[in-house]
């Protein structure tokens, strides 16, 4: 393991120094007085089993879980706000827990920044969609998403007791000030991808074509993801992996 980080180190991959001893941290996490333990997830394993009791969710947007529910929530309101040269001010409520998890504000890098429900929102409110391209370097320096990111404001709640975590009954709402003086709110309890509400398979094509973007040609994302889709165990395994060479034309 050392040996491994020291390679990982060396390749540029960076990560929170404070993990272990910080509050939330391993240490907090595993050892301390809250601790949960094991006995009681022991206890349920296999019983249902979760894929069962939870189902499949896919992650529409590629950033923290936590964000999810706000850029749904801006998503819903946009039309309405339109220009976001509109909106005078903007506040999400979400859950203590979740922003203890993706507090960042003004993120500096891209790991800041996909753990940013603030960084989030303000993507989706100005290009209408959170992908990949929000988090490299460069569009951290966006100034119209900076701008918009700055103003927004978080309002943590305890969630009662005993509320399991992304429940639809403790959803996120989002309000919007508009210039006009006109106040929008969008509540959301459920996110895009879950069971609850699951992607369309042209928006699982589109997510499956921006993880991509960087290797392979839209064209090409879609040959694999269709090649994928229908692959079954009678399927010769050469045909996929033709599909997903890199020399495949």
């Amino acid at each position: 393991w050392g040996i491994t980080a020291a390679q990982l180190a060396a390749s540029g991959i960076t990560a929170n120094v404070g993990v272990l001893e910080e509050p939330r941290g391993y240490i907090h996490i595993m050892n301390e007085d809250a601790a949960p333990g094991f006995t009681e997830l022991a206890g349920s394993i296999g019983d249902p089993l979760a894929i069962d009791e939870v189902g499949i969710c896919i992650k529409a947007y590629p950033s923290c879980n936590y964000t999810h529910r706000p850029i749904e929530a801006m998503l819903q309101l946009r039309d309405e706000v339109g220009d976001v040269s509109a909106i005078d001010a903007m506040s999400i409520k979400v859950p203590r827990s979740f922003y203890d998890v993706a507090s960042r504000h003004a993120p500096q890098t891209p790991p800041q920044a996909r753990f940013s429900i603030t960084w989030c929102l303000a993507a989706a409110a100005v290009d209408g969609n959170v992908r990949i391209g929000h988090f490299e370097p460069e569009a951290l320096q966006r100034a119209d998403l900076c701008a918009l990111e700055s103003m927004i404001g978080v309002e943590p709640f305890e969630p009662p007791g005993g509320a399991s975590d992304m429940v639809a009954s403790v959803p996120d709402t989002l309000d919007i000030k508009l210039n006009s003086g006109k106040t929008l709110s969008a509540t959301i309890g459920t996110v895009r991808g879950s069971p609850a509400w699951p992607m369309t398979t042209s928006e699982h094509q589109a997510k499956f074509a921006d993880c991509l973007s960087a290797f392979a040609h839209e064209n090409r994302s879609a040959d694999i993801f269709n090649q994928l889709q229908s692959f079954d165990s009678d399927q010769p395994v050469d045909e996929l992996l033709d599909c997903l060479s890199l020399d495949h034309q």
